[in-house]
């Protein structure tokens, strides 16, 4: 019987300690790689309408276009729409409160719940960290500038991306990005799309049933459309909630005309927005969603989609590269 040893090499050791340090780094920063990934996939949304901008302008002016652009809505909410909003959100809290702490069915712990309270203090909080608050500002104009200069230098970044791998598999490679790139971007945009048409929907049912707060129950719910697979519902339980203490016709008229809706966005809407970009099972959706929220929240669940719709087109490339390096 022989005795073998196994030595480890130096180099070896060097691999393992810098491979170790590779994912503490990026453990440590996954805020700073989610705002990059959140960046990118803003840049592959607009990218295609900067190229069309492009054949009229130069590159710095339709970018400059294409985002100011994207800036209009925001400041039309923030001006026009957000006092309203802001006017209404402390009769639509006490009106909650009032239908949840008389809802028998519910649990004691839920019945209980001083929602005016919890708002109250937890509202003043927010407005009262001021680091918290400008901490928020500044990510988010992060992340816009970010996006801004990679649809303005891609062709930088993409050749400093490419001479990561061999000549050879340049052509592979950038196929591979740019189907990537073009999932995220449908995505992006489809998913924007219908949380518009879902605001607009039920914003329109509130408004026929004359049912009050009309306008924050539909931009909340639109806002929470943004999640995948049950945002849409989520975002009607308050709508559904005071439209039953208005009467039952009208709680069971908004559960209906959401029914009908949530069957239009699965069977009609997202089909024909998406144009199968995001063809991928019920099932993986839901797995993605699940462990995209779990590890990063709201955020993990919003990027979970696109993410798990790009990995056929990674497995593709590395499909074609091991049939190289076995050729």
């Amino acid at each position: 019987m022989t005795n073998k040893e196994h030595t480890l090499s130096w180099q070896a050791l060097g691999r393992i300690v810098v491979v170790g340090a590779g994912i503490l780094l990026a453990w440590k920063a996954v805020d700073v790689l989610v705002g990059i990934l959140i960046a990118l996939m803003i840049a592959t949304a607009v990218f295609p309408f900067v190229q069309k901008l492009h054949k009229h302008l130069s590159l710095t002016a339709s970018a400059i276009v294409v985002f100011l652009c994207m800036l209009v809505p925001f400041v039309l909410i923030g001006f026009l729409i957000m006092p309203i909003i802001i006017a209404e959100i402390p009769s639509l809290v006490s009106t909650l409160h009032h239908v949840l702490s008389h809802a028998t069915f519910l649990p004691a712990q839920v019945r209980s719940f001083d929602a005016v309270a919890y708002f109250t203090q937890n509202g003043g909080d927010v407005l009262a960290s001021t680091k918290s608050v400008v901490f928020g500002i500044v990510s988010v104009i992060t992340v816009f500038f970010m996006s801004f200069y990679l649809v303005l230098d891609n062709e930088r970044f993409l050749g400093f991306f490419l001479d990561l791998f061999p000549h050879s598999e340049h052509k592979t490679v950038k196929d591979m990005l740019m189907e990537v790139a073009r999932v995220n971007g449908m995505y992006i945009r489809g998913n924007f799309i219908i949380s518009l048409i879902c605001a607009a929907y039920l914003f329109i049912v509130l408004a026929i049933l004359k049912v009050p707060f009309a306008l924050p129950l539909a931009i909340f719910a639109g806002i929470l459309d943004l999640l995948p697979l049950v945002g849409s519902t989520l975002g009607t339980i308050p709508a559904l909630i005071i439209g039953f203490t208005i009467s039952p016709v009208t709680g069971i008229l908004i559960l209906i005309l959401h029914l009908i809706y949530q069957q239009l966005e699965n069977v009609v809407i997202s089909p024909a927005i998406y144009n199968k970009a995001l063809d991928i099972s019920p099932a993986l959706s839901f797995l993605s969603v699940v462990i995209g929220g779990g590890l990063f929240g709201i955020l993990g669940a919003f990027l979970s989609l696109p993410i798990a719709a790009s990995l056929p087109a990674v497995a593709r490339y590395f499909r074609h590269y091991q049939r190289d390096v076995h050729a």
